[in-house]
């Protein structure tokens, strides 16, 4: 799917999303590819540039519109236009940050949500990097929701085709289908270690024979549900610390749990934060993740931010709906 100001083509060509945390590396792979590079558009109103990848296959020639945040999502989540009418997705965490792992079930969720069951790959980069914070074994995500996975490193080249080639195989539903002429790739910047590589990858058959861990974890989502219970004890306690001024502002807040319940018949829960000041971008992005995860775990939870500081309401805006701000309190 191309933006309205690029030119179309005649040929096979599917719209492309490629998500995953800021800094895993997406842009820098996606620009490998010299052409797209060349012919990319960027898309103000809503923050991503649309990068044309063609690839030339014993089936004639394909093209992916790679659509990139061009890191809107360090700003919070991403809106639902980003992803409508997606076709396939790459989901990328880098292998030296594990929070960028932990966060995958999150994006995945999102691309299912709006998308349906479309071929996913996830894509684990910056594997020239010798201090692995994600090693091999312990990458299991994609077995759990059947999803294909490559170890990459955007920056060596190392595996470039390969998302490409096996979602062009799943699209196309030929499993024979194959490329018959490599596209221009920028020279990469180093060599990766093929032998330390190598040992990587076997490590990673060898975790793919055994079998999924199963009743010794804890579901995540008991663990989230405790979470809820500390959060609330905890705001509880708070309130009855603070003076009776902001004890009463409280009070007469909008009763938003109350409303929802009468109004949809089911339980809401809200859950209230109050971010530090002055919002900068590192607290902004711990901010964002914790929120992906709340809104996640649930349709009929809402985030309440307490703060007056005007870049709060802007992040609060990218999550829709169910993500307000409070002005009238602010902890901070």
């Amino acid at each position: 799917m191309a933006l309205p100001d690029q030119q179309t083509v005649t040929y096979p060509n599917f719209k492309l999303l490629v998500v995953g945390d800021g800094g895993t590396g997406k842009t820098t792979f996606i620009k490998r590819h010299l052409t797209g590079e060349f012919e990319k558009k960027y898309e103000p109103t809503i923050g991503v540039e649309v990068h044309p990848l063609d690839f030339f296959t014993n089936c004639g020639k394909i093209r992916f519109w790679c659509w990139d945040t061009a890191g809107q999502e360090k700003f919070g989540g991403l809106r639902d236009g980003y992803y409508i009418q997606g076709q396939c997705a790459i989901i990328m965490f880098d292998v030296t940050a594990r929070f960028t792992y932990k966060n995958v079930p999150t994006w995945h969720r999102d691309v299912c949500r709006v998308c349906g069951n479309i071929p996913v790959v996830l894509c684990g980069n910056k594997v020239d990097v010798r201090d692995r914070q994600v090693r091999a074994r312990q990458v299991t995500y994609h077995r759990r929701k059947n999803l294909q996975y490559y170890e990459i490193s955007a920056k060596s080249n190392y595996n470039f085709e390969m998302p490409f080639i096996y979602l062009a195989r799943k699209l196309a539903g030929d499993a024979a289908l194959h490329f018959v002429e490599s596209p221009a790739l920028a020279p990469p910047e180093f060599q990766i270690d093929m032998d330390v590589q190598n040992r990587h990858e076997e490590e990673l058959f060898k975790a793919s024979l055994q079998p999924l861990p199963d009743g010794l974890q804890v579901d995540l989502n008991v663990v989230w549900i405790f979470g809820f219970v500390l959060i609330a004890l905890s705001f509880y306690a708070t309130t009855l610390m603070l003076p009776s001024s902001i004890q009463d502002q409280i009070l007469m807040m909008p009763k938003i749990v109350n409303r929802d319940v009468s109004n949809s018949g089911g339980l809401k829960i809200t859950i209230f934060t109050a971010p530090d000041s002055p919002f900068s971008d590192l607290y902004r992005n711990v901010q964002a993740v914790a929120v992906r995860s709340w809104l996640g775990l649930s349709s009929d939870i809402n985030v309440v931010l307490f703060s007056q500081d005007p870049s709060v309401f802007a992040f609060a805006a990218a999550f829709g709906s169910r993500v307000s701000v409070e002005p009238n309190i602010d902890f901070t």
